[in-house]
């Protein structure tokens, strides 16, 4: 999916429908919050001239008024404190090593009808079955904790991202 902003941004592991449904859902200006591990946006930057070169092989998505924001580790406790981030984000996504910061009261920078991404444990090596199991029972918790609904039903061992979402 292709986002124009100051910089274009490549948003990987959405499928092309699903990059097309949440076209549709945003409808004009938008604010996306990623919160990932640091090393991501390293990972990403790397890989970034990799996916150029195979760019033919994709099809892109344009959305005009798309705005993505990469924020730090340490900034989900200051957010809150902040006015102009007060029910700014439509889309919000967690690693899922940084999910353990989603909490009740990150939900005032959440949009009035807000879709949050949480990445399961899915992919992680050296994990067992069962404690994905336990990962996703514990990041819900965290979601609905913060006042998300599921937006759809979680298969623990076959799903890597859990969709919520969030309605005042």
């Amino acid at each position: 999916m292709k986002a124009k902003s100051d910089t274009d941004c490549n948003i990987k592991d959405l499928s092309i429908e699903e990059s097309k449904l949440a076209a549709e859902d945003i409808k004009g200006k938008a604010e996306l919050f990623i919160l990932t591990d640091n090393n991501a946006k390293e990972n990403e930057d790397q890989n970034f001239s990799h996916s150029k070169s195979a760019s033919d092989d994709h099809e892109w998505l344009p959305l005009d008024e798309v705005k993505v924001i990469f924020l730090p580790l340490s900034s989900t406790t200051e957010l809150v404190k902040k006015k102009k981030y007060s029910k700014l984000f439509n889309v919000v996504f967690f690693s899922n090593s940084t999910v353990h910061n989603l909490k009740p009261e990150l939900n005032e920078i959440f949009a009035d009808k807000c879709s949050l991404i949480l990445e399961s444990a899915l992919f992680m090596l050296d994990i067992k079955k069962d404690n994905v199991k336990e990962f996703v029972k514990k990041v819900s918790g965290f979601a609905t904790a913060a006042g998300c609904k599921p937006l759809e039903t979680c298969d623990d061992l076959q799903d890597s991202y859990l969709k919520f979402y969030f309605e005042r």
